[in-house]
């Protein structure tokens, strides 16, 4: 449907590196022109998504990054939109976290930056941003350019949760850091757990009737997230390479400074001709 929406558009099919930081690498290095803007595969972008990103776009000064808006689409389960509304869990947003999802960059910038670690099978897009915007300023369009299919269920959800996590072990590493450690995730989830628990125990006295079993369901939710956080970090320290809902070909270099070498994971970007 893209190749009607955004007519200038070329697009490219990439199979040789082993992640979808190698292959937005490889399509910025394709891309001709002065600004470089990313979209996920699971989103679907409106007529003027690219107007919209670009709305305070100022030219010949690369320190600016340029952030979409997006929304839930509405084939996301209900449970798991209601749950970020309710229980505030939208970690990157309220962090100030950026992430590739609808998000441009002049080239100047990005290649000043060196582009997005190739090794890296999750968060690296939080990596990169958090570079980028020590020394760009950052503007955040507020108008719905795209919505965003995040979760096709609530263990699609949780799998994704864990790769994440599994992805922020890889980063602390990769800074030296400890990262998150088993027995702190492991008291985090009993405690978590129980602060649901009550908190569940209380939602009758809270709320109309009719919201009691979303919320109830939101609470489990969030005892699941705690699970798989510790799963992924248990993973993690006893060497895994994957982790979450990463394909099964796929294997992450624990190494420090690893090559980027070619893998097998196959993706696909698109650049303008």
């Amino acid at each position: 449907p893209y190749t009607t929406l955004f007519r200038s558009v070329r697009y490219l099919f990439f199979d040789r590196f082993k992640s979808s930081y190698a292959v937005r690498n490889w399509g910025a290095r394709h891309a001709r022109g002065e600004v470089l803007a990313f979209f996920d595969a699971d989103q679907r972008a409106r007529a003027n998504f690219l107007s919209l990103l670009l709305e305070e776009y100022v030219p010949d000064d690369p320190g600016h990054v340029y952030v979409g808006h997006l929304q839930d689409d509405p084939r996301v389960p209900r449970v798991l939109r209601e749950y970020f509304t309710w229980l505030g869990d939208r970690e990157g947003q309220l962090r100030g976290r950026i992430q590739t999802a609808a998000v441009a960059v002049p080239r100047v910038l990005f290649d000043r930056l060196g582009g997005f670690q190739e090794h890296l099978l999750s968060g690296g897009d939080f990596e990169f941003f958090g570079r980028a915007v020590r020394i760009a300023k950052v503007h955040q369009n507020q108008e719905v350019g795209a919505y965003h299919y995040y979760a096709r269920d609530v263990g699609h959800y949780l799998r994704k949760t864990e790769r994440e996590v599994f992805g922020q072990c890889l980063l602390a590493q990769g800074k030296g850091g400890p990262g998150p450690r088993v027995h702190e995730c492991f008291y985090d989830t009993l405690l978590g757990g129980a602060k649901r628990a009550i908190d569940a125990m209380f939602i009758p006295l809270r709320y109309p009737s009719h919201e009691w079993p979303i919320r109830w369901q939101a609470q489990v939710i969030t005892c699941l997230k705690l699970v798989h956080r510790l799963k992924a970090v248990v993973r993690f320290k006893l060497g895994g390479e994957r982790a979450g809902d990463l394909p099964q070909d796929a294997r992450v270099s624990r190494s420090r400074h690893p090559s980027q070498q070619p893998g097998e994971l196959k993706s696909s970007t698109v650049c303008p001709r």
